[in-house]
């Protein structure tokens, strides 16, 4: 017992230890001048990062299965953690792009600008912006190429070449689509602080609790009352075992794909998780819905809007979308109609948007029906997720009876057969 308990400490000792070297890592670049090095980072990232693994192996190794699904939950929890801090970041360096686009200032002397006050790698982006639209660069190419915005600011802006700041404003997420990612990142809290106490619970009911009680069960002089109450219920454990193991597998799975998506949407990833892009089409269908919008305010012809963006949307399953409209354009189609086939818009707002046209409101139907769009799946995702929470909770609840009924009932029974 003592010496798993060094064990784990020693573990402990070394995650630690690989956190802190990261932390002086990320505090060399904007504290410390001498250790902005190059060389010097790479030796501390690779030194802490080293840390963090041998800990979390060494850990895995002593709490066994349920202590490798509660290190794969907290990893589940970093990359929603990070996704959710990416996501406030570019989000608001995109509304700041946008605004200052539309009031004619230069984008390179924003870029410089946060370069100064961001520093790190963050910096170093924003600076190597800079150069390159003071060297002339297009904005769209120097975007691509430095990624300090999402993918589709990018693929926006080369659409719009004839109105930046709008197509800088088509990429900002709505509030609806930032209230789904907050609801979506609470999901994930739950999930992990069930998840964690779910494996804590069963790491140490699996390596000290159940073999204490199977042999203090075994230790007593067993005859024929106390094997038929004893017997079933361990027979009935190792039978439910692989499949509570299964169970907390989903947390960190759940995690992973929520840090994932969340990514996805605010276009820093261009693949979607496995069955999610089907589901979360509807933030990428507002965007260019807003792009078009765009294209309609000054006047831009929709057929090479389209085209440009079905060569440049970060997402392939709306690029897919967007050519097959450009087809149907092309055909002699009306362009709502071709939307509607492509799945960009629905059928029934084919008629709004033609009435819109006629009125002269083209751009602002465009604007509400992706804004429709987006309110509509917040509101479905929303229903999904608290009809998903108490599943969540139930099933953690369920384990942890099964965990008490298999120690306890046992010994109660055996006291009342041997009294």
């Amino acid at each position: 017992m003592g010496m798993g308990v060094e064990s784990v400490d020693a573990a402990v000792a070394v995650l630690l230890f690989g956190l802190g070297v990261l932390y002086v890592r990320r505090l060399g670049e904007t504290v410390i001048p001498q250790a902005a090095e190059d060389g010097v980072q790479m030796v501390l990232e690779v030194v802490g990062w080293n840390c963090l693994l041998v800990g979390a192996g060494i850990l895995g190794l002593l709490l066994g299965w349920f202590g490798v699904l509660g290190i794969l939950s907290l990893v589940g929890a970093a990359l929603v953690g990070t996704a959710r801090y990416r996501g406030v970041r570019h989000v608001s360096s995109l509304r700041l792009f946008a605004a200052v686009a539309r009031r004619g200032v230069p984008l390179s002397a924003l870029a410089r600008s946060m370069a100064w006050e961001a520093g790190g790698k963050l910096g170093r982006r924003m600076a190597g912006l800079a150069i390159d639209l003071d060297l002339g660069s297009d904005l769209a190419t120097a975007l691509g190429r430095w990624r300090v915005l999402p993918r589709t600011a990018a693929a926006c802006v080369r659409a719009m070449p004839r109105n930046v700041a709008g197509g800088l404003e088509a990429a900002v997420p709505s509030v609806h689509t930032q209230r789904a990612l907050e609801r979506l990142a609470v999901f994930a809290g739950y999930v992990l602080f069930i998840a964690c106490t779910t494996c804590t619970v069963g790491a140490l009911f699996v390596e000290k609790l159940a073999k204490g009680v199977m042999q203090i069960v075994f230790d007593f002089e067993v005859n024929d009352a106390v094997a038929s109450v004893v017997d079933p219920v361990f027979m009935s454990f190792e039978v439910l075992a692989p499949w509570v193991a299964l169970g907390g597998l989903l947390s960190p799975v759940i995690l992973l794909a929520v840090g994932w998506t969340i990514l996805w949407l605010l276009g820093h990833v261009p693949w979607a998780p496995p069955l999610v892009g089907r589901w979360f089409q509807w933030q990428h269908r507002a965007v260019v819905l807003r792009c078009l919008a765009a294209a309609v305010q000054v006047q831009q012809p929709l057929e090479a809007t389209l085209s440009v963006l079905g060569e440049a949307y970060p997402n392939s399953r709306m690029q897919r979308r967007l050519r097959k409209a450009l087809r149907a354009l092309q055909r002699g189609n009306p362009w709502p109609q071709s939307l509607a086939k492509a799945g960009i818009v629905r059928k029934r707002q084919t008629e709004l948007l033609q009435a819109a046209q006629a009125a002269g409101n083209l751009d602002w139907a465009l604007r509400e029906v992706a804004e429709a769009s987006e309110r509509r799946a917040g509101y479905r995702l929303e229903l999904a997720l608290q009809g998903l929470l108490p599943v969540v909770v139930c099933a953690a609840g369920a384990v942890a009876l099964g965990m008490a009924l298999v120690i306890f009932w046992p010994l109660v029974k055996i006291v009342e057969l041997l009294s």
